[in-house]
């Protein structure tokens, strides 16, 4: 690797690692596949995609089912704060 000719297949070999690393931000794809660049056209496609998104009616699974409750609930007192305050403290 002493010789110029090894020294430039390094460089040469690290430079093309570091380009292939390098992403491309601000790029999306539209509906059919079209690569969009442009501000305007990227923000046109992100307001479609939300107002589709928090638009649709999502299906609920009521097989889950959870036990009603009923009835006063306990009241938390001073000193049962107090004695959690004290033990987190510690």
């Amino acid at each position: 690797m002493e010789s110029t000719t090894g020294k430039k297949n390094v460089y040469r070999v690290a430079k093309h690692i570091a380009k292939s690393r390098q992403y491309v931000v601000g790029v999306v794809k539209d509906a059919n596949g079209k690569m969009l660049v442009e501000n305007v056209q990227v923000k046109e496609v992100w307001r479609k995609y939300t107002e589709k998104l928090l638009n649709e009616q999502n299906t609920r699974d009521n097989a889950t089912t959870c036990k009603k409750v009923e009835g006063p609930y306990e009241l938390i007192r001073k000193d049962e704060i107090s004695k959690a305050v004290n033990d987190e403290e510690r």
